[in-house]
């Protein structure tokens, strides 16, 4: 019988996204 290897599944990891901050003129 022959040995079935198993396939490590890889996480994608999620990136955050930086808010910007606008400044007013006045």
């Amino acid at each position: 019988m022959k040995k079935k290897k198993k396939k490590k599944k890889k996480k994608k990891k999620k990136k955050k996204k930086k808010k910007k901050k606008k400044k007013k003129k006045k």
